[in-house]
């Protein structure tokens, strides 16, 4: 609490303004005598260290400001951080940064979900815990989708019934990893409240317990905001800031899932694509879109000298790097191969056989790789 003097002090410098005054430091004792202002300095000290405490007065600093030259200059290949595990995506934008904001969109179907549970799986590789807020689907669900690309295609069963094939995660490794990953992964509960400051409390309370480093929100319109139709922009904007807050204040990564507005064909977005206010991807550090490969894409098109007019694309899904605050590298567009059994995306045949390290077993045949290049 300040006292009168640095009261009066602090009312003087904002009247007569900080760029024309300096303040003395009183020292605490002269001699062994306690001292509390200039007349006591005066009285103790003599005229001599009066003159000598003016003339070395300091100045009155801009609380709001750091200089230039103080500031540290970091790098963003300095920065701590987390990579995604996807080869060329980690390449270009070399990290994930703590403390940073992202956002993930992509009409349904595209496959946000699984590209979501393949950076947690990469997450939990480089031992940072996560939370996850996954409204839309149950908890069950939730860790379903993230058991598939952990267990690979080694760990799958296979079954057949009604003249169809699917595959399950075997039961022993759904074990394995339970043990393994147990108190790693804090997943949202379904019957937990959906307001802001119930999903801000939960993500404090499990960053400061758990010491988790991903944060993810799936999805933006799974958040009770508490808001009219009137201020629902406004609403928006503010949640993005206290996520960002809330990203800087414990250096975490948050992930915000964002639907895209309707669109009147299935195409690749833009930023302005994204659904809620526009200033949610201006103050977002990266922005990812996820785009459905078509089977015409994957085709191409020939003009009639049986050239291409559209080269065809061999890939899955196309991720586009809408905003990247780091490098600025926007408009960036790196393709991913799927994996319908594992559900794991990759984009090297090493990603595809990739062992995660819950799985111990020595593996001395390797997988066949599925993908093979159409021309």
């Amino acid at each position: 609490m300040m006292n009168l003097g640095q009261k009066l002090q602090k009312d003087i410098i904002y009247r007569l303004g900080s760029w024309r005054t300096k303040f003395v430091e009183i020292p605490h004792e002269i001699n062994g005598h306690k001292t509390k202002d200039i007349n006591e300095v005066l009285y103790w000290g003599g005229k001599e260290m009066v003159s000598h405490l003016i003339l070395n007065a300091t100045e009155t600093p801009v609380n709001s400001i750091i200089d230039y030259s103080e500031i540290q200059d970091v790098d963003l290949d300095e920065l701590d951080g987390m990579i995604l595990g996807i080869e060329e995506l980690d390449k270009a934008l070399m990290k994930i940064p703590f403390g940073s904001f992202n956002i993930v969109t992509g009409v349904n179907g595209t496959g946000k979900s699984s590209f979501l549970s393949q950076i947690m799986c990469n997450a939990l590789e480089q031992d940072l815990n996560i939370w996850l807020y996954s409204k839309e689907l149950p908890n069950f669900m939730a860790k379903n989708w993230l058991n598939y690309p952990l267990a690979g295609r080694r760990n799958l069963v296979t079954y057949n019934k009604n003249n169809s094939t699917y595959f399950k995660v075997d039961p022993k490794a759904k074990k394995q990893m339970d043990n393994f990953y147990k108190g790693r992964v804090h997943i949202y509960k379904d019957e937990a409240d959906n307001d802001i400051d119930s999903i801000l409390q939960s993500m404090e309370d499990s960053v400061r317990k758990f010491g988790d480093k991903l944060l993810i929100v799936d999805n933006l319109t799974a958040v009770d905001l508490g808001n009219t139709e009137e201020s629902r922009w406004d609403k928006q904007t503010e949640f993005i800031k206290k996520l960002i807050s809330f990203a800087k204040k414990f250096n975490v990564v948050i992930f915000l899932v964002i639907h895209p507005h309707k669109m009147d064909m299935v195409r690749r977005m833009n930023i302005m694509d994204i659904q809620g206010s526009m200033s949610m991807t201006d103050l977002a550090h990266r922005c990812f879109s996820l785009y459905r490969v078509s089977k015409q894409d994957k085709e191409g098109i020939k003009n009639m000298k049986g050239g291409w007019v559209k080269e065809p694309i061999p890939y899955d899904v196309i991720v586009d790097v809408l905003k990247d605050r780091f490098t600025g590298k926007n408009g960036l567009s790196v393709g991913m191969y799927y994996d319908y059994q594992t559900r794991r995306f990759f984009s090297n045949e090493t990603e595809f056989n990739y062992q995660y390290k819950w799985d111990t077993k020595v593996y001395k045949d390797k997988l066949e790789y599925p993908i093979k290049m159409p021309y």
